[in-house]
């Protein structure tokens, strides 16, 4: 039964969907409707948060505007060695969203930021083999032991489980 409801999921529309920092100061609206959304269990994602796993929100670049306050760039080095731009509430540090520097095609929202975040439904769970062995990941889902070997995959889960009945 959990699988079926899994699997039929629904999402409201995000777009116009509000989010914040812990300590109020930076605020922001996603302007655009976003690409998709899973889980990245990979140790850098429970490190750089401190949990288990990130909620990414992929919008297209340009596609989170911020309303209140401003959000304050900080580069960092992943495992790999590709550069990631992380933005952070300069007060709180809270992370609101991350960006490639050499790539203008989206920005990963942290969804955990969102007004609205026990709404979001991921349609993948990445890097599962960094997962913490506590979690059991929802059946009806995309897994991967690493990184999806096509994002596209992830785009079209997020399209069919969000796409309105005719």
């Amino acid at each position: 039964m959990a699988q079926h409801l899994i699997v039929k999921r629904k999402m409201r529309t995000l777009k116009n969907s509000p989010g914040g920092c812990i300590c109020g100061y930076v605020r922001y609206k996603i302007v655009v409707e976003p690409i998709t959304l899973f889980a990245c269990h990979c140790s850098d994602c429970q490190t750089v948060t401190g949990s288990g796993f990130v909620l990414a929100l992929r919008v297209p670049y340009g596609g989170v505007t911020v309303t209140q306050g401003e959000a304050r760039p900080y580069e960092r080095t992943e495992a790999g060695g590709r550069k990631r731009i992380i933005h952070r509430c300069p007060h709180c540090l809270t992370i609101l969203w991350s960006e490639r520097p050499d790539s203008k095609e989206y920005v990963t929202v942290y969804g955990g930021t969102l007004d609205d975040s026990p709404a979001l439904w991921p349609v993948a769970h990445i890097w599962t083999r960094d997962a913490q062995r506590w979690m059991t990941l929802p059946k009806g889902t995309l897994q991967y032991d690493e990184d999806a070997p096509d994002m596209q995959l992830l785009v079209e889960a997020w399209r069919r489980q969000n796409e309105t009945e005719a």
